[in-house]
């Protein structure tokens, strides 16, 4: 069922709907433009989706696209949620997000696309153990309880969006839902809600706390009190050591506490986190040798030689659940050896759906030895484990060698913003071009 409601809460209610009834949830976007039609048929023509699940929003709107996509799209049912609520609807006495019986927790519970625009995509298969597990584990993690309150301005097709809004039902708290494209033009909007509703959780890639401290002024903040807030999660991009402080800085005078900061690490493959750094710690900056990193050694840095600072990525949510190995030979790396990040946990997805290939390759990942018998999944992504936390390099296969030397895509990036204010951050990519 691909699940395109445009309100947040129809959203939430479909996801909840389809989770009850046992019929596999498809999250895709809700937008109705050329772009998105074209992203939405290629997820429910990936997933055989029978029917699609909006709201009136967008089966308004879908009128003035009905020839902006292929046919496929158009084909199918589309299903007015509304429809399903009765006139003398009640809301459900039932405080605690509803989990399955045990002999359903290895059915699909959804499917969460990874991508679509350039290539075929590919759907990650969430069980409902996966699901259980992610938000058991958080709830633990984050110290969440009946009555918290959880904001989240991330469109929920996108798995952090849709995690950290579940997390609220799980452990029977509040969700404080707001549309993802005007939060992000005016992230003030965020801020004030987190203030206005008490909120304790929240969470954004580190390009949002960016644009808080660029676009939110002083004489913006008066009002705002974010001393109710534990827990800050920065994921799902790089962290950048000067966003931590500049934000801290810039909004300590209005209650916030760098303690409050939980950089964390994760992806849809293994339902969202893999890593986060513990509530009340703030966040672990090391300074390492830069020619050391590029030679794949995590040394720090010392008077003598050029540093190039990390931020950690907290300890694994599961004790014993991430290895960094050697992305060639499956040999797990030497103490401070940069290796790909492998994680074996029950949040760990059951492969990409239809791609049987793809999921034992990613999925079912060995390394050589008669003690670890476990399935690893293997991330892409490389790192090293300093301190007890993790630290991420970047991503194996978009490492670029330019004469026999190893360079990091996002340092690239980051140095050219950084180098003419004129250049808009988080707006460049660097990447190899093959035979030049």
């Amino acid at each position: 069922m691909l699940l395109a409601p445009h309100s947040e809460v129809h959203y939430l209610v479909g996801l909840l709907a389809c989770l009850r009834a046992g019929v596999v949830a498809v999250p895709t976007l809700s937008k109705m433009n050329r772009r998105s039609l074209d992203r939405i048929q290629a997820h429910g023509e990936d997933a055989g989706a029978c029917a699609l699940l909006a709201d009136p929003w967008v089966l308004a709107q879908r009128e003035f696209h009905i020839g902006d996509s292929g046919a496929w799209i158009h084909s199918i049912p589309w299903l007015n949620l509304e429809d399903a609520y009765g006139q003398d609807l009640q809301p459900s006495t039932q405080s605690v997000f509803p989990l399955p019986e045990s002999e359903l927790a290895g059915d699909l519970a959804y499917l969460q696309y990874t991508s679509g625009s350039t290539s075929r995509p590919k759907g990650v298969m969430v069980t409902h153990a996966n699901l259980a597990a992610q938000l058991g584990v958080l709830e633990r993690v984050l110290d969440h309880r009946p009555g918290s309150v959880i904001c989240n301005w991330m469109p929920l097709h996108h798995d952090f969006g849709l995690i950290m809004s579940l997390q609220a039902l799980y452990s029977g708290g509040t969700a404080v839902l707001l549309p993802a494209v005007p939060t992000v033009q005016r992230p003030r909007r965020w801020l004030q809600a987190i203030s206005d509703y008490r909120a304790v959780t929240s969470a954004a890639p580190n390009f949002m706390f960016d644009r808080c401290v660029e676009y939110i002024s002083p004489l913006e903040c008066h009002d705002l009190n974010l001393s109710g807030l534990h827990n800050l999660l920065n994921a799902a991009e790089p962290i950048q050591p000067a966003t931590l402080r500049t934000f801290a800085n810039h909004f300590h005078p209005y209650g916030f506490r760098e303690s409050a900061w939980v950089p964390a690490y994760g992806l849809a493959e293994a339902t969202l986190m893999v890593t986060t750094g513990l509530p009340g710690n703030g966040f672990l900056i090391e300074s390492f040798d830069t020619d050391a990193l590029l030679e794949k050694r995590a040394v720090a840095a010392c008077a003598t030689t050029q540093g190039k600072e990390l931020v950690g990525c907290g300890t694994p949510l599961v004790a014993e659940s991430v290895s960094i190995v050697d992305p060639e030979s499956g040999q797990p790396c030497p103490t401070g050896g940069i290796g790909e990040i492998w994680v074996a946990s029950p949040s760990v997805a059951a492969g990409f759906f239809g791609r049987d290939v793809e999921s034992t390759e990613t999925f079912d990942a060995r390394i050589p030895s008669q003690v670890d018998t476990r399935s690893y999944l293997r991330t892409g992504d490389l790192g090293f484990l300093w301190k007890g936390e993790l630290f991420i390099a970047g991503r194996h296969k978009d490492l670029i060698i330019v004469r026999g030397e190893n360079h990091y895509p996002q340092d690239i990036e980051y140095t050219a913003a950084q180098s003419h204010p004129d250049l808009e951050p988080n707006a460049g990519a660097a990447f190899a071009i093959d035979g030049a």
